[in-house]
């Protein structure tokens, strides 16, 4: 029994074609297949649907809020949610990094663990808030 000697260019199927990318695999010395860029890549469907999954509960507990205790609840919760959110509440503007603290506590969030709270930490450690202020009061930077 002999093993079959051809050589087919039949495309095999890679662990680096990934959802992402635009070009199948090739055959050859250059068959390892970089991963499209981020920004370049189609989104998958689960992805695009797990970004907007907050949202949409939101809006699921805000129309329920409005059937069960009424327009005004509803309008205050959204009120609450808008200036916990606001840009200028809560930090210093210019010279504390912004914080969702407040925001992440209105809505549950503070209790939760997801990614980004392990994957964006800031490589830089942070100044301290008395520092800070006195370079900026003092002028000297």
């Amino acid at each position: 029994m002999a093993l079959c000697s051809q050589n087919s260019a039949l495309a095999v199927s890679s662990q680096e074609f990934d959802y992402g990318s635009t070009n199948g695999p090739s055959v050859g010395a250059d068959s390892l297949m970089l991963r499209a860029p981020m920004t370049t890549r189609k989104m998958h469907p689960v992805e695009s649907s797990e970004r907007t999954y907050q949202e949409r509960q939101e809006k699921l507990e805000l129309q329920m809020a409005t059937r069960t205790f009424g327009l005004g609840f509803a309008m205050h919760r959204r009120h609450e949610r808008a200036a916990a959110g606001f840009a200028g509440i809560g930090h210093l503007n210019g010279v504390l990094p912004r914080s969702n603290a407040m925001h992440d506590a209105l809505t549950a969030r503070d209790v939760e663990i997801d990614f980004s709270d392990t994957l964006a930490l800031d490589v830089f450690s942070q100044r301290s808030p008395h520092e800070l202020m006195e370079r900026a009061l003092t002028g000297k930077f």
